[in-house]
């Protein structure tokens, strides 16, 4: 299978104004030590990225900072970092060890042996391939024990890369039979074959199908854009044509958003809202390759690529101003707030809507563009985002409730 090389990304959030063009990504203030290689963003107060030396780093203000959350030993060679809320998750070492955290990073319980995992739900699958026998493991314990939930016979067959969608449902590729494509829709109790018309799939990091008609592979840093899009059941498969030439490879995607990311080479980030069929290129602060990229919702992501953190509050759409230094925004006073706080906008926003969302994405209050002020005394105490609509865009600031109500 194709590995990628491992460069990183840190960058911070700040709302600014890039002369006559609109940035869509902002880059964070944060210095890693030694380089960076995948994002998870769970949830808006709880995003986590790994590094060098074995490094987890944790973001609680939608990756606008980070801190040292743990550290694994310089020679982890940390890889497959997954979380499936914003406590318990997982990842691998080059060690072939596996490890659990369900305190949100602050501690890790090792359990083996090194599998590269598929999360469904609280559900975890992994293939292993040994004694002649390939098979797709299971855990409903959190990785503390397994069971075989499909076996096949293959001398010096390899783990499978796979995709599991639900308990009837799956895709799955046998590393040494790349013009075929594997799928079962009755919990593997029968497979289909599915032949290639498109010559031999490319293997690569990533396999991931949303549901029974949409896959993606995809993770190489190779030409021609090999990342391949599957459709129809997985009867077809073409490449990923992000900018419209056909030469540049998808790095990472994130599926947890009502549109598609992708990240790239040369700093690039591309949307579709048509599952993959075309794409629309989103300005970054950066030309390195973002390697890993990912959403806690619709609006707040993060990618990193290199020594830098990028990420957005707005889904990464034009409107959002950047620049370094000053520019049009809004500000609450005082913040952190313990009673009335007062939104101060620049004129030149031309503000349409106000809108107070918790660190869950939910809309919590709408708020008045004349009278501008937040009756924090209703609100728990914690963190929140005012989104402000202007004619521009979108602007977002962060809202800390000090007070115990």
């Amino acid at each position: 299978m194709i590995n990628s090389t491992r460069t990183t990304l840190a960058s911070a959030f700040v709302l600014c104004m890039h002369g006559a063009s609109l940035g869509q990504w902002a880059a964070s203030a944060f210095v890693p030590s030694g380089g960076l290689y995948e994002v998870e963003f769970p949830r808006p107060d709880a995003a986590y990225i790994i590094g060098d030396f074995g490094y987890l780093y944790k973001s609680t203000d939608a990756g606008i900072s980070w801190n040292v959350q743990y550290e694994f030993g310089p020679f982890a060679s940390l890889s497959d970092l997954q979380f499936i809320n914003a406590d318990t998750g997982f990842v691998r070492s080059v060690q072939a060890y596996n490890y659990r955290t369900t305190d949100g990073g602050a501690s890790w319980i090792q359990f083996g042996p090194g599998m590269k995992l598929d999360i469904v739900g609280q559900t975890l699958f992994a293939s292993t391939a040994e004694n002649d026998t390939t098979r797709i493991l299971r855990s409903d314990d959190l990785g503390d024990s397994w069971t075989t939930h499909f076996a096949h016979p293959h001398p010096g067959g390899e783990p499978y890369l796979f995709s599991i969608i639900d308990a009837m449902n799956a895709y799955f590729i046998e590393p040494d039979e790349l013009d075929r494509l594997y799928k079962t829709s009755d919990g593997f109790a029968t497979i289909d074959t599915i032949v290639s018309f498109m010559g031999d799939i490319v293997l690569q990091e990533e396999f991931h199908f949303t549901d029974t008609t949409y896959g993606y592979l995809y993770g190489s840093w190779g030409s021609l854009s090999q990342p391949s899009w599957t459709w129809w059941g997985g009867i077809l498969h073409f490449p990923i044509d992000l900018d419209g030439f056909g030469v540049l490879p998808v790095l990472d995607m994130t599926f947890n958003t009502t549109d598609l990311y992708a990240s790239s080479l040369y700093g690039k980030i591309f949307r579709s809202t048509n599952q993959g069929t075309s794409w629309t290129a989103q300005a970054t602060p950066t030309l390195g390759p973002l390697h890993s990229i990912s959403f806690a919702n619709d609006q707040l992501g993060i990618a990193v690529s290199n020594v830098q953190v990028l990420y957005t509050s707005n889904g990464g759409f034009t409107g959002v101003q950047q620049l370094e230094g000053s520019g049009p925004g809004i500000s609450v006073h005082p913040n952190p707030a313990t009673g009335l706080a007062r939104i101060d906008a620049d004129p030149a926003l031309a503000l349409r809507s106000l809108v107070l969302i918790d660190i869950h994405g939910k809309e919590i209050l709408q708020l008045s563009t004349t009278a501008r002020t937040i009756d924090t005394t209703i609100l728990v105490a914690g963190t929140y985002f005012l989104r402000a609509g202007t004619d521009g865009g979108m602007v977002t600031t962060k809202v800390v409730v000090a007070h115990d109500r």
